[in-house]
């Protein structure tokens, strides 16, 4: 754990975030339950972890601005900027809601699966079904904040993008805009950036699914 944290301070320092490094906790500690959730989780698959410090939700714009901001480059090698939808952009930043109180506010590890961009089965479904369904299997979907951070991680450590938008989108259903609308993301390889939308939560989308 100790080593994991070092991981995810030299992470965020090296992106410009050190503000954001310094919020970490000092020392993780985890309950025998939490250890053994942590065991199955991984034994399932999710063996991607992130440590999110407590008040993340705080820091949108500067994730934003240093993790997915230039990821890509136009045809006159200008670095482009992370796309936010006109029903996004009124909200950003701060009064874009983590909807998961597990998470709001407070540090986490993040587990997921690095090779699996979208839950089997979650494509063609509205975000409230996704939530129960996710819910009930122990789960939960990304967060904005969780979606930029895991974007540019895996872009660092693959080069390839976590949602190609060409084949699929993720619903973000761990963070909300406005009153109602659920976010969702993805990289858009015809502009080269990464897109940030919202949809009300009774949407649905062939190629619209959630990360777990």
């Amino acid at each position: 754990l100790q080593e994991l944290r070092e991981q995810w301070k030299k992470f965020y320092e090296d992106h410009n975030l050190k503000q954001v490094a310094d919020l970490l906790p000092q020392k993780i500690t985890l309950t025998p339950a939490q250890i053994e959730t942590l065991k199955q989780k991984v034994k399932e698959g999710y063996t991607r972890v992130i440590l999110v410090p407590a008040g993340i939700e705080n820091h949108l714009q500067a994730l934003k601005e240093n993790l997915t901001d230039g990821l890509g480059k136009d045809d006159q090698g200008k670095l482009v900027p992370t796309y936010l939808s006109d029903t996004v952009k009124p909200h950003f930043p701060n009064q874009i809601e983590t909807t998961d109180l597990n998470r709001k506010n407070k540090p986490y590890l993040l587990l997921t699966k690095p090779n699996e961009p979208l839950f089997p089965g979650s494509k063609n479904k509205t975000a409230d079904a996704l939530i129960q369904e996710l819910k009930a299997q122990g789960l939960s979907g990304l967060t904005l904040a969780d979606y930029l951070i895991e974007e540019r991680h895996h872009f660092d450590e693959t080069g390839t993008h976590l949602i190609d938008g060409s084949k699929e989108l993720t619903w973000l259903l761990s963070s909300k805009a406005g009153a109602s609308r659920v976010l969702g993301a993805y990289w858009s390889p015809g502009d080269r950036r990464v897109r940030v939308l919202s949809y009300s939560s009774d949407d649905c989308d062939p190629h619209l699914g959630a990360r777990s």
